[in-house]
C-alpha cells in the first residue's frame, strides 16, 4: 500500500475514533463507545499498525510528548513511536487513554467529524445497534429506547450522519404510546413536503424518483421519498387501539409505511377489513402478532364468532396475505372468541410459514391439523398450555412438518408417548423440546436418546421418570446438550448429577430446581461444565458461602424455553 493510502486510512481511522467518542459531547465517554472505537479501529486498520503525528490533539498530552508520533496498533490501542511496543503487553487503560483523548478533541471546532466516510460511520452503527439479545419484555423496551436516544444524538452530529442515520433511525421505531406514532405519521408528511418543495409537480419528474425498499441508496442522497419507506418492523403492542375509533388511524399507518416487514398490532374489536388493508398496502409484511386483547379492560377482542359471519369473496387479498406469512404469532388470542379467524387462517396459511405461536390460544386438533397439512416448511411450533390439543394434532405435524426443529408442549395436560415418539421418529432434526408438565413418561426418553441426534435443548419439568432413563439420556446425547430443564423431577439423585457432570462438557443451563442433591455433587456440575451460565437448584441444601460464591458467577434465576427474536 502507497504512503498516500496509508494517509487516507489513518485520517479516517482518526476520524472515526473522533466521532464515536462526541456522540455524548459533554460527559465521559460511555464503555461501549470505547469498545466500539477499539472494533472500528480493528477492522480499518486490518490488523496494521499506522503512525501520525499528534498535533491535532497536542493540547490534552505532557509538552515533553507533544513531538512524538503516536502509534496506533490494532485493536485500538496506541503507544509512543519511540518506545518499544509489545502489542501483548499493551492493557486496557492505554486504550481509554486514547479514547477520551479523541473525545475531548472533537469538541473542539476544527473536529475531522464532518468529512467522516460513510462506510465508517455505518460501520459504528452497525455494531452500536447489535447488543446481545435480551428476553425480558421490559428490558427489551429499555434498550430500544436507549437505541433510539443514541441514533438521535448521531444525527445531531452533521448532515452527513443525518442522512446516514435516517435509514437506521426509521428501521424499527420505538413507539410507546399514541402521541409518538402521530409524531412519525407528521413527520413523515412533512418529509414529504421538504422533498418535493423544490421540484416540478410534474408526473414524468414523479416518475424518476428511485424509491429504494431495501435502503441501498447512497448516504449522501435524500433517501427514500417518504421516510416511512425506511420502516420494516413496527410494534404497536403498546399502543392500545380500538376500532372503529382507530380504523382510520391503522388505514393511514398502513398507507405511510409499505415497506414493513415485521408488525405487531394490539387492537380491540380487530376488524378482518383492516388486517386485509395491511396485507395489501404492504406486500413484504411476512411477520405478523396479533394481541387482541385491550389491557385496560380485560375485554378480548371481537372479530366474528361464526366463520358464516364473514364474507370470503371480499376477503381474497386478507388470505393471499396469509399464505405470504413466514412468521404467525397469535399467543393468548382466545380460540373460543376467535373461531372465525382461527379456522380462516388453517385454511390460509401456505408452505411460507416456517414459525408459528398458539400458546394459551385454547385452540383444539382441527386448526393444528389444518395448519400443518398446508405448511410442511414449518420449522419451529409453540403450543403451550393448551389442554385441548391431543395427540393428534402432534402425529398431524410428524407427518406434514418434518423440518421441525423446536416444539414447545408445555402444560399440554393431553399429550402422551405417542406423540413424542411420532415427532422423534419423523422429525429428525429436532433440537428443542418442552414437554414439561405432560403425560410423557420413560419412553418419550428413550425415543429422544434414539433417533433425536441434533437435541441441544430438554425441558421435563414434573414428569414421572426412572434416574437411569435420565442418566442414559445424559450418555447417548450428553455432547450436543446446552439446556437441560428438570425442575421437580423425584428422580434427580446424586447419581444422575454425577453422571449428567461427566457427559455434559457443553451445558449452558440447567436446572434441577427442588431436587434433593448435595452440595457435594452440585460442585461436581461445576467442574465437569465449564460453559455452564445459569444453575437453578435448591437452595436450601447448600450452604451460604457457597451460594454466594456461584451467586457471583452464575445465574440462578428460573429460565423457560423462550420464543425467537425477531
Amino acid at each position: 500500500m502507497s504512503n498516500n493510502d496509508d494517509e487516507i486510512t489513518t485520517e479516517a481511522l482518526l476520524r472515526c475514533a473522533e466521532i464515536l467518542a462526541a456522540l455524548r459531547t459533554g460527559t465521559a465517554p460511555s464503555p461501549l463507545h470505547l469498545e466500539a472505537a477499539s472494533i472500528a479501529c480493528d477492522l480499518a486498520l486490518q490488523l496494521r499498525s499506522l503512525s501520525f503525528p499528534l498535533n491535532s490533539f497536542a493540547h490534552t498530552q505532557s509538552p515533553s510528548s507533544s513531538n512524538q508520533p503516536l502509534t496506533l496498533h490494532s485493536g485500538g490501542r496506541c503507544s509512543r513511536q519511540s518506545s518499544s511496543v509489545n502489542d501483548n503487553n499493551l492493557d486496557l487503560s492505554r486504550k481509554i487513554t486514547f479514547a477520551e483523548t479523541l473525545f475531548l478533541n472533537a469538541a473542539r471546532k476544527s473536529s475531522l467529524a464532518a468529512s467522516l466516510p460513510v462506510e465508517i460511520i455505518t460501520m459504528i452503527m452497525k455494531y452500536i445497534l447489535n447488543p446481545l439479545p435480551i428476553m425480558n419484555a421490559q428490558a427489551q423496551s429499555e434498550q430500544r429506547q436507549t437505541e433510539q436516544q443514541t441514533l438521535l444524538s448521531c444525527g445531531k452530529v452533521n448532515h452527513q450522519w443525518r442522512l446516514a442515520v435516517i435509514p437506521v433511525l426509521w428501521k424499527d421505531p420505538w413507539l410507546k404510546d399514541r402521541k409518538t406514532v402521530l409524531k412519525i405519521l407528521l413527520s413523515n408528511r412533512l418529509s414529504t413536503l421538504r422533498r418535493f418543495r423544490n421540484q416540478s409537480n410534474n408526473e414524468s419528474n414523479m416518475q424518476n424518483l428511485v424509491i429504494s425498499s431495501n435502503n441501498t441508496q447512497p448516504h449522501n442522497q435524500i433517501p427514500a421519498v417518504l421516510y416511512g419507506y425506511n420502516i420494516q418492523r413496527l410494534d404497536l403492542r403498546a399502543v392500545l387501539l380500538s376500532e372503529p375509533d382507530d380504523t382510520p388511524l391503522l388505514q393511514l399507518i398502513a398507507s405511510e409505511f409499505p415497506f414493513i416487514r415485521v408488525l405487531r398490532l394490539n387492537v380491540h374489536n380487530l376488524n378482518f377489513m383492516t388486517l386485509q388493508n395491511f396485507f395489501t398496502k404492504c406486500l413484504k409484511l411476512k411477520y405478523l402478532s396479533l394481541l387482541l386483547r385491550d389491557k385496560r379492560s380485560k375485554r378480548a377482542s371481537n372479530l366474528p364468532t361464526d366463520a358464516m359471519d364473514v364474507d370470503m369473496t371480499n376477503l381474497i387479498e386478507l388470505q393471499n396475505g396469509f399464505g405470504r406469512l413466514e412468521v404467525l404469532d397469535l399467543y393468548e388470542v382466545n380460540v373460543a372468541v376467535h373461531l372465525a379467524l382461527y379456522r380462516f387462517v388453517s385454511s390460509s396459511v401456505g408452505p411460507a410459514l416456517c414459525y408459528l405461536n398458539l400458546g394459551r390460544s385454547w385452540v383444539k386438533d382441527e386448526v393444528v391439523v389444518g395448519i400443518a397439512r398446508n405448511c410442511p416448511n414449518l420449522t419451529s411450533v409453540w403450543l403451550e398450555e393448551n389442554a385441548s390439543i391431543t395427540d393428534v394434532s402432534i402425529h398431524a405435524l410428524a407427518r406434514y412438518c418434518k423440518y421441525i426443529k423446536t416444539l414447545k408442549l408445555r402444560n399440554c395436560s393431553n399429550i402422551g408417548d405417542d406423540a413424542i415418539q411420532e415427532i422423534t421418529k419423523h422429525c429428525l432434526l429436532l433440537e428443542a423440546l418442552g414437554i414439561s408438565y405432560t403425560q410423557c413418561s420413560d419412553r418419550s426418553l428413550h425415543c429422544l436418546t434414539q433417533y433425536s441426534e441434533y437435541l441441544n435443548t430438554l425441558f421435563i419439568n414434573d414428569l414421572s421418570l426412572r434416574e437411569s432413563t435420565i442418566a442414559a439420556l445424559c450418555v447417548v446425547r450428553g455432547n450436543t446438550l446446552c439446556t437441560l430443564g428438570m425442575c421437580g423431577l423425584d428422580a434427580i439423585s446424586n447419581y444422575v448429577i454425577k453422571t449428567l457432570s461427566e457427559t455434559c462438557p457443553n451445558l449452558e443451563q440447567l436446572d434441577v430446581g427442588g431436587c434433593m442433591v448435595t452440595e457435594e455433587y452440585l460442585a461436581l456440575v461445576l467442574e465437569g461444565c465449564p460453559r455452564l451460565k445459569a444453575f437453578v437448584f435448591d437452595q436450601d441444601s447448600v450452604s451460604e458461602e457457597f451460594m454466594k460464591r456461584l451467586k457471583e458467577r452464575y445465574s440462578v434465576e428460573q429460565f423457560w424455553l423462550e420464543p425467537p427474536a425477531f
